[in-house]
């Protein structure tokens, strides 16, 4: 499912203009899934994990989580997990990285886990669901599944970076 414009555009400008700043925290991560070697690479920063607030960045995001709620009438039960992921561009022979399809949450037969997937600026890259369309990286724009639904990010071939917030939500 996508929502457009999730949040204000104000809203939007701002949280474009902290995750551009050259001071924002970046954090170089190996892998774009867990511990595997084939999924590629990506900068990360953790914002919430393990049931607690681990950025400062946290109280400029909870208006996503609030306007989560009125568009779809979800009630958020538990944050499981809270991120910024951003891909860049890379060289190789293929060209498209595509990183590798996961799960946000591995509970067989859970429909209570939801994944959120908030698009800070316009880019290339797909979000790809497996057995569902591809959803473009459009700012302000969200989607959201099932954590147990198989998906994967692609790298931008014609911007110079995606970036995005990953939520994982337990619902009632």
């Amino acid at each position: 499912m996508i929502i457009e414009q999730l949040i204000p555009i104000d809203a939007q400008d701002e949280l474009e203009k902290i995750f551009l700043s050259d001071a924002f925290p970046w954090y170089f991560n190996d892998n774009t899934v867990n511990d595997n070697k084939n999924s590629g690479f990506q900068f990360v920063h953790r914002i919430f994990d393990d049931g607690k607030v681990i950025s400062d960045i946290f109280p400029k995001i909870t208006l996503l989580m609030d306007r989560f709620h009125q568009h779809t009438g979800f009630e958020i039960k538990e944050i499981v997990r809270i991120k910024a992921n951003l891909l860049t561009p890379v060289s190789l022979p293929n060209d498209v990285i595509l990183n590798t399809f996961h799960r946000d949450v591995e509970l067989p037969h859970d429909d209570n886990h939801i994944s959120v997937v908030y698009y800070v600026i316009d880019s290339d890259g797909d979000t790809v669901i497996f057995g569902n369309e591809s959803v473009s990286p459009v700012k302000g724009r969200a989607c959201y599944f099932n954590s147990n639904l198989m998906h994967r990010a692609t790298n931008p071939t014609n911007y110079n970076r995606r970036i995005i917030l990953n939520f994982v939500f337990r619902v009632k």
